[in-house]
């Protein structure tokens, strides 16, 4: 039987918060949001993303949901196997509403919004719709990374 000894841990943030990362790297002021479990995972990102400055007054946390968690393991620098802890089904309205309600009040003090779409369950037709819309209602631009191969849903 295959036995890994563990000899190092790394955790960083994938997906959408990834991008958050990364755009708060190149110096820009960052908001996320989204939808956390309420578990380890969850406590972790948070506090990266505390620690590199991410605002994450808008991620939600249901207590319905894993946190997302994608565990690789290597060796000699190649990935042998991935684990994914996730739940890919929609919101439940409650959360829905109330991702809908903090990203409508950070709206007025954003620059620029972007839809980072990992088909999660969170940006849903209906939510893409919602913050295209709200949006252009208010001036700003939408960028979107896209794992949907259907962009007419990020049309206003």
């Amino acid at each position: 039987m295959p036995v890994v000894n563990v000899s190092r841990r790394h955790y960083v943030p994938g997906g959408a918060a990834n991008v958050a990362a990364n755009i708060r790297s190149m110096g820009s002021t960052v908001a996320l949001g989204g939808v956390t479990g309420i578990d380890d995972s969850a406590v972790r990102l948070r506090r990266e993303l505390d620690r590199i400055g991410v605002n994450t007054d808008a991620l939600v946390e249901d207590v319905a949901r894993p946190t997302t968690t994608k565990t690789r393991i290597t060796a000699a620098g190649q990935q042998i196997v991935r684990f994914d802890e996730e739940d890919r089904s929609p919101l439940s309205e409650s959360a829905d509403a109330l991702l809908r309600g903090r990203c409508e009040k950070l709206l007025p003090s954003v620059d620029a919004c972007v839809i980072s779409d990992y088909a999660k369950g969170v940006v849903t037709d209906s939510f893409c719709r919602w913050l295209v819309d709200e949006a252009a209602r208010r001036g700003k631009p939408v960028v979107v990374d896209p794992k949907s191969r259907d962009l007419g849903r990020y049309r206003a």
